[in-house]
């Protein structure tokens, strides 16, 4: 068993200690709603330069929760609201990109699964000219080699990065592995996909046809989803952010710009999954608006 089986196993395995929750019991109280108003989506906000982060939740049929809590790392701490409806947070972002928020909320004891929101952080003064189209590459890095890794299912591999300007994305290559027999490539914004093509297997390449507008400092996923036994994997290779040109390779809580998933076909979620800061050679290609 490869060791990202491995790891999904132990995961399964501890799914399986938890209490179990009647069905009765979750329909009774179901998931709260959860929304952020501001900043708005459309906004960017100026890097450390204090901002109020407002958000809410109710339950169904419009009550009010009991609790609600805001993360700004990851979930490693919370800031905590002993009240439901409208909530607000100052804080002040110190990196440019985007800035993850997590919000979570309480009906009395039954705490619903928490939602992931970003807030649009830019620069003071805008970023400087280049000359475009811009494609992320994936140059050797001492002590992270190229390998290839075997597993009996094939998983959807992506990369996660944001953009400084606005512009369009074309497309991506990606480094196959041996006996792929079919691919297909995905673009998402957090859990939306936002457009999908087949790849060309001699090349690599996944065309947008036509290309997909970006939005700066938003954070996006390119992925694909492959039938073949083998992939390429440079490991501890995404230990901090890249940036070249206008795209930023993320690093965040999660950890690095690699990313996997299992799925049926790829086609419903992006892959989320960090496994050891992996770089699988995936290459977006951007264009800046003029």
């Amino acid at each position: 068993m490869s060791r990202r089986l491995r790891t999904l196993a132990a995961v399964a395995v501890t799914a399986a200690l938890l209490p179990f929750v009647p069905a009765s019991a979750a329909a009774a109280n179901p998931a709260p709603f959860l929304w952020i108003t501001s900043p708005s989506r459309e906004t960017v906000v100026p890097v450390g330069q204090p901002i109020t982060i407002v958000g809410g939740s109710f339950e169904s049929e419009g009550t009010r929760t009991t609790r609600s809590d805001v993360s700004l790392d990851g979930g490693a701490t919370w800031a905590h609201f002993d009240h439901g409806g409208q909530w607000s947070l100052t804080h002040t972002p110190t990196e440019v990109g985007p800035l993850k928020v997590v919000t979570r909320a309480a009906w009395l004891d039954q705490w619903g699964d928490p939602r992931t929101y970003h807030v649009r952080v830019g620069p003071t003064t805008p970023p400087g000219p280049v000359t475009c189209p811009c494609t992320f590459t994936s140059p050797p890095k001492e002590g992270s080699p190229v390998f290839d890794v075997q597993e009996p299912y094939s998983p959807d591999l992506g990369f996660r990065f944001f953009v400084d300007r606005p512009g369009t994305l074309t497309g991506f290559t990606a480094r196959l592995g041996p006996e792929v027999t079919w691919a297909r490539g995905y673009l998402w914004d957090d859990n939306e996909r936002l457009a999908y093509a087949d790849m060309d297997l001699t090349t690599g390449q996944v065309t947008f046809s036509p290309g997909v507008r970006l939005a700066p400092y938003r954070p996006y996923t390119v992925s694909y989803h492959f039938s073949g036994p083998y992939y390429p994997v440079a490991e501890n290779y995404f230990t901090e952010r890249i940036t070249q040109g206008p795209i930023t390779a993320i690093h965040d809580d999660l950890g690095g710009a690699g990313v996997f998933g299992y799925s049926m076909s790829g086609f419903t979620d992006p892959p989320t999954q960090v496994y050891l800061d992996s770089n699988y050679l995936i290459s977006p290609t951007f264009e800046p608006t003029p």
